[in-house]
């Protein structure tokens, strides 16, 4: 809460599901909230609670945790939050334990897509939705240019931009507002930024 600047909030009651094989994960979403069931994990409210279940190795399971629990406190203090930044930022928390770790294995697949021109550009991805649709090239480019950006301006600018987005303003105009540039300007910094990048420990 506090790296994102917003204030605490009253606690709300949360159950968390682990299931380490994925035919139990898979039954119990199933049988239980099948209208939720997605990926190997997944965050959602029922009943007045906070659910997470995850299907994962024990390391893999802090690491979904902490991707999962961002989503939770981006939508709880944003009133929409854009693909590109909710899944960046879930990313930029999800390997650890340091915010913004490089995982070597992220990495190595944004510059293989920069190098093979796959990489979606900056304006692709601000005007992408739902991030349902999102594949691995989207998720991977969300995560490396919300890196670039936190590196070199702040969190705080991207909670400012998901907050004018909120507010209606159009996503282009937003950019401009908060980034000091249009989306096709920051595609060359954005590729630099990638390929002088280091990745974090195994």
């Amino acid at each position: 809460m506090k790296y994102f600047g917003f204030e605490p909030s009253a606690a709300e009651p949360a159950e968390i599901y682990l299931f380490r094989w994925p035919a139990g994960y898979k039954e119990f979403m199933r049988k239980h909230y099948p209208q939720f069931f997605s990926g190997p994990a997944c965050v959602f409210r029922e009943d007045g609670k906070l659910v997470i279940a995850i299907r994962a190795s024990r390391r893999k399971t802090q690491q979904n945790l902490r991707h999962e629990l961002t989503h939770v406190v981006l939508a709880s203090n944003l009133s929409r939050v854009p693909p590109w930044v909710d899944e960046g930022l879930a990313q930029y928390f999800e390997p650890g334990p340091e915010p913004g770790t490089v995982d070597a294995k992220w990495l190595r697949e944004v510059r293989k897509n920069f190098q093979l021109d796959t990489m979606p550009s900056v304006y692709e991805l601000i005007v992408k939705r739902p991030a349902q649709e999102f594949d691995r090239r989207w998720y991977r480019a969300s995560w490396s240019l919300v890196h670039f950006i936190v590196d070199r301006d702040g969190v705080d600018v991207l909670v400012r931009y998901a907050r004018m987005i909120g507010a209606g303003e159009q996503e282009g105009v937003a950019f401009a507002r908060c980034f000091n540039e249009s989306p096709p300007s920051m595609d060359a910094a954005w590729r630099k930024y990638a390929f002088s990048l280091e990745p974090g420990p195994p």
